[in-house]
């Protein structure tokens, strides 16, 4: 068993932190255990997918310490749930300005509604004159081919030309990100957290335009630097794009580091 495996390996050691994250396939039972092993260490639980998603996530709760979610809603609904957004890593971050190539992009994996939001903001794009690059990935060729099977309008509309089946490099995605003059952010339908791609964009002092509505909650929202778009009816206000944007405190924007977030999540 793959977590007997671990457990035979780390017995012996001692920690201060047991940092779980997601936990996708743990038990209670195996919590418990390291709890023996480790006594004197504080038991953490970041979740960054929705709860409501992950239905064994609340037989967990009582074997933790602390517990994150990236999840507004899900604190909100259970006491014992801290809210802390996700972060940036330090790759992202800078200081310069750089010029934009195009004014929109969007770089991401292909999965739920998000060819059909694309490609409904291509056409508003093209309408308005705005330019627009998009990079589409899917992990191969036979996610296509089920998504074909699975969904009529991405049968009938996606091309398979239309997606890579190689994933960019994080040297290669980050210049490509440096060159819009905003970054189109589009969640998972079932989620409202937001996604890691918010907090990259911050880093690099670009705009977002997100079909998330929960943005407006948070700390670091300004209407010149994000604008929300409807998922199934996306129109973009070119005015937005001009506008200048409004520089974050540099104390805010640390709290969405990687380091920030750990000296938070750590305590």
């Amino acid at each position: 068993m793959y977590y007997r495996s671990i457990l035979n390996k780390i017995k012996n050691k001692n920690y201060d932190f047991v940092f779980i994250v997601n936990a996708e396939a743990i038990t209670p039972e195996i919590i418990d255990e390291l709890r023996i092993y480790f006594p004197s260490a504080k038991f953490i639980l970041y979740m960054w997918d929705s709860m409501h998603n992950k239905k064994t996530v609340m037989a967990l709760v009582r074997s933790f310490d602390n517990i994150y979610s990236f999840d507004r809603i899900d604190a909100e609904k259970n006491s014992n749930v801290k809210f802390r957004p996700l972060f940036f890593c330090d790759d992202y971050k800078t200081e310069q300005t750089f010029p934009s190539k195009y004014d929109l992009i969007f770089a991401g994996t292909g999965h739920a509604d998000r060819f059909s939001i694309i490609e409904k903001m291509k056409d508003e794009a093209e309408s308005k004159k705005i330019s627009f690059y998009a990079f589409l990935y899917l992990h191969s060729r036979l996610m296509y081919f089920y998504q074909c099977y699975n969904d009529k309008e991405f049968r009938t509309n996606a091309k398979i030309n239309s997606f890579s089946f190689t994933p960019l490099k994080k040297t290669d995605l980050i210049i490509l990100l440096r060159g819009g003059k905003a970054i189109i952010d589009i969640q998972h339908p079932n989620q409202i957290g937001l996604t890691m791609r918010t907090f990259e964009v911050i880093a690099l002092n670009k705009k977002i335009i997100t079909t998330n509505f929960d943005i407006v909650n948070y700390d670091f929202f300004k209407p010149e630097n994000i604008y929300v778009i409807d998922r199934s009816c996306p129109v973009i206000e070119k005015d937005f794009l001009e506008v200048p944007s409004v520089p974050l405190d540099e104390e805010l924007k640390y709290q969405y580091s990687l380091e920030g977030w750990l000296k938070y999540i750590l305590e």
